[in-house]
């Protein structure tokens, strides 16, 4: 939560409502910068990944580019499953640089932090797990990236059909 908070300071966003209602509560609780959880194996990473980005705290996760309107036009009203992946997989390539990882692991770290705090204890061993992984596999190859992006797909295709561009 501090680091969250720190970059909302940083870029001049404000904090969603919820943590400045709950503030007082967030801030009087000393946090441990490396909580030990323990490992999970790389076998268990797509489960962990549903597991991770199916729960209420992970709702609005989802990667915005504008790589992704681009794609969905060039998919068209209904790419086939094998066009749809080999697109997320060229976005993956050329679009999850190692700072846009480096960011994703962080803000992991940060809700295995939150999710610990909240007594939500296999989920954070599976967020900070999900988040050494992301940084030992290429972006292409992780469950993580692969579902991020295709939320994100996801919206740009429902985004387009509003606007009746596809």
């Amino acid at each position: 939560m501090r680091e969250a908070q720190e970059l909302n300071w940083q870029s001049g966003t404000p904090a969603p409502l919820e943590y400045r209602l709950l503030n007082p509560l967030i801030w009087s609780t000393p946090l441990d910068p490396e909580p030990e959880f323990r490992p999970i194996s790389t076998a268990d990473a797509p489960g962990e990944v549903r597991d991770i980005l199916d729960h209420p705290a992970f709702a609005g996760w989802f990667w915005q580019d504008p790589a992704l309107i681009e794609t969905a036009l060039g998919l068209g009203k209904r790419p086939s499953s094998e066009e749809r992946q080999a697109s997320i997989t060229s976005l993956a390539h050329s679009r999850f640089t190692p700072e846009v990882v480096a960011s994703y692991r962080r803000r992991l770290r940060s809700m295995a932090r939150w999710l610990a705090l909240a007594s939500e204890i296999e989920l954070a061993a599976q967020a900070w797990s999900v988040a050494e992984q992301l940084g030992a596999v290429d972006p292409a190859d992780s469950p993580f990236v692969r579902r991020l992006i295709d939320f994100g797909l996801h919206i740009a295709f429902i985004n387009l059909h509003r606007k009746n561009l596809t």
